[in-house]
């Protein structure tokens, strides 16, 4: 691979593996089945670097969004046994589990660390569709 700066210089990057993530208009894949890399000793016929599509193991899934409030805190002990609530921090992460563990009705809440400690925090939920979570009508 040769790469171009804007000093003008030119360099040369010999690899033994090239990964082209750049979507479905790949200039590497192109590169690669047309034959522009000189000496690539790797060649298969064009086919091998075709788009394949698969089924992803996310598909059907449904995600909700949630923000929570820069003070949010976490209740505990319940009502019989009061306890002082665990007040979230903005620059750590945190995984809520659920009580329950069945297939349709345990949750995972995760929270990834924020910078801005005034600003709202999001909390993302994913589930399958035939999550219990799905068939709340309010609250």
């Amino acid at each position: 691979v040769v790469g171009h700066f804007s000093n003008t210089t030119k360099t040369t990057f010999v690899t033994d593996l090239c990964v082209g993530a750049d979507g479905m208009s790949s200039t590497v894949r192109e590169s690669l089945a047309d034959g522009r890399f000189e000496g690539w000793t790797n060649a298969q016929p064009a086919r091998s670097f075709l788009p394949r599509q698969y089924t992803s193991p996310a598909t059907g899934l449904r995600i909700k969004g949630l923000l929570l409030q820069p003070n949010f805190t976490i209740p505990m002990g319940g009502t019989e046994h009061p306890q002082q609530p665990v007040i979230l921090e903005q620059g750590l992460n945190y995984a809520l589990m659920s009580a329950t563990e069945g297939p349709t009705n345990a949750l995972t809440l995760t929270l990834l660390p924020q910078k801005n400690i005034t600003a709202s925090r999001s909390i993302n939920i994913c589930t399958m569709p035939n999550h219990d979570l799905w068939k709340i009508q309010d609250g």
